[in-house]
């Protein structure tokens, strides 16, 4: 996703790690997946390609939960794990 992002702006990673504060090496670390960014990394990547941090983060909560019904809802499952889960013992 950072490749993506910073390829539309037409910035080498040199010149997107300047913007973020960080090496090139480690900005080409992150986007072949070789280096985890942390928290700070992303925040910094986030800003120096402005864009908000949610567009560099996949979204876990539909990799965790498997494929959705068309209409959005979550599978009927992972619905009533959720219940119980927030549910105050009896």
């Amino acid at each position: 996703m950072v490749k993506t992002h910073r390829e539309s702006h037409g910035w080498s990673q040199r010149t997107l790690a300047e913007r973020a504060g960080m090496t090139e090496k480690h900005v080409g670390e992150i986007e072949r997946g070789v280096a985890e960014p942390s928290i700070t990394a992303i925040v910094a990547l986030a800003t120096g390609l402005k864009v908000r941090v949610a567009a560099l983060v996949p979204d876990s909560s539909r990799a965790s939960e498997g494929h959705r019904p068309s209409d959005g809802r979550r599978p009927a499952a992972t619905r009533v794990a959720k219940r119980s889960a927030t549910r105050p013992p009896s």
